[in-house]
This record gives structure tokens, C-alpha cells and sequence, in this order.
């Protein structure tokens, strides 16, 4: 039952208050104002990004991204995840 109670004081938490001196400095560097607002009125990254990219904008960052996930990879973390791919390639032609 405690468990319950603190989950639901959790929930009511309010928002942390910022300061005015803050709040300034948050709008100077732009990180505050404007019409797309984060908790306290920053910016909401990805979704409102994508928003205002065209399609083809989109698709190239789609590319850079995966592009810079599979550079992470070793060689034969590479070489099992293709083989990965050619396996289920292969079932769903069965199929």
C-alpha cells in the first residue's frame, strides 16, 4: 500500500519551479520561448524537428543516422546481423 501512495504523489509531483534569473538566461541562449515547448517551454527535439523537415530532409538524416549506427559495429557484429537478415529473408520467401 505505501508503494500505491508514493506512485501517486510521484504523479502529482508539480513541475520544478525555475527562477527568473534562469529563466533569462534560458531565453537568451534560446533554450526557453517560443511556440514549441518542452516542460518548461525549451525545445521538443525530434518530432517537432521532423515536423518541419521535408520528406527527402527526413530520409537523409535517416540514412546519416543509420549510417553512424552501423560504423559502431565491429566487423563481425556486421557479418551475424547480415546473416540475421538473409535467414529471415529467406523464411519469409518460404512462406
Amino acid at each position: 500500500m505505501a508503494k500505491t501512495v508514493a506512485k501517486r504523489v510521484a504523479k502529482r509531483a508539480k513541475k520544478p519551479v525555475v527562477s527568473d534569473a534562469v529563466r533569462a538566461f534560458l531565453s537568451a541562449i534560446g533554450r526557453i520561448g517560443g511556440k514549441i515547448g518542452g516542460p518548461i517551454g525549451g525545445s521538443r527535439g525530434g518530432k517537432a524537428r521532423a515536423r518541419n523537415l521535408t520528406a527527402a530532409e527526413r530520409r537523409e538524416a535517416a540514412s546519416a543516422a543509420a549510417t553512424q549506427r552501423w560504423s559502431k559495429l565491429t566487423k563481425e557484429q556486421r557479418k551475424r546481423h547480415a546473416k540475421k537478415l538473409a535467414r529471415a529473408r529467406w523464411n519469409r520467401k518460404q512462406n
